[in-house]
């Protein structure tokens, strides 16, 4: 917090985002018991996945959705698009979401806002924005996203809010981090917990590279036994410095044919 650049945080490891992700999401919603008896100040309703493309912050949600065998509700603005139009449309579909997310039959569920920096924005006076990609359309759910996570979401309900995002300076920080319990539910802020993906080191490289040259082969539609290449995994892992996940796999997908 202390550091001028707030969204550039240190680099976490892979075992650290691992750990951190199994004690605010895996272990709360996987159990019951656990979720009831947590305490109020480690009940976390909301979490912000943020950096670059192709870090594995979509892969994560589905993975935790995954583990715990949890309803997956996709709320992001590729999905919503422009339904749920009117002065009401944005209410509704609000609602809906949470009051299914709350049903104790359908726990757990994991509610996903991909792209969630477009849901944070700071509303300009005369609409729209000036950053470059951003869809303003999806302020228009601003306010009921934030009164239903905060008021709504209680502490025994086994239910999590997911947000991910490549540009989290395109949103509002005030909107996007968790002030506290205390004023008006559309005041208090949205995540309550931050974790920064960052690109792959060099020994993640290595092992990234091998993993998706083996799948590639694994998956051809091969005759006979392809025998797996004699490959500098570490030199490769030198020469993409500054890659993330989803670029090698890009490139193997693109390179590695039959």
């Amino acid at each position: 917090m202390d550091k001028q650049e707030r969204w550039i945080p240190d680099d976490p490891s892979a075992f650290q985002l691992r750990k951190t992700i199994m004690e605010y999401c895996i272990l709360p919603l996987g159990s019951d018991s656990i979720k009831s008896n947590i305490q109020d100040d480690e009940n976390v309703r909301s979490i912000l996945f943020y950096g670059p493309s192709g870090s594995g912050k979509s892969l994560m949600v589905q993975s935790v959705a995954s583990e715990i065998g949890a309803l997956l509700i996709n709320l992001s603005s590729s999905t919503i698009g422009s339904s749920f139009g009117g002065k009401e449309g944005a209410t509704k579909l609000i609602h809906m979401a949470f009051t299914v997310a709350k049903e104790k039959a359908y726990a757990p569920v994991v509610i996903y806002l991909d792209n969630c920096h477009e849901f944070f924005m700071v509303k300009s006076k005369k609409g729209g924005t000036s950053a470059s990609g951003i869809n303003a359309e999806m302020q228009r759910f601003q306010k009921d996203l934030l009164v239903y996570k905060n008021q709504a979401l209680k502490k025994e309900d086994r239910v999590i809010v997911i947000g991910c995002t490549n540009m989290p300076e395109s949103g509002d920080v005030k909107l996007l981090r968790w002030k506290g319990p205390s004023g008006k539910p559309e005041k208090q802020g949205f995540f309550e917990r931050s974790l920064y993906f960052p690109r792959a080191n060099h020994a993640d490289r290595a092992m990234l590279w091998k993993s998706f040259v083996e799948s590639k082969i694994d998956g051809l539609d091969q005759q006979s036994i392809i025998p797996r290449p004699d490959l500098d995994y570490a030199a490769l892992a030198f020469l993409s410095s500054g890659f993330t996940a989803g670029q090698i796999s890009s490139v193997v997908d693109s390179v590695l044919s039959e």
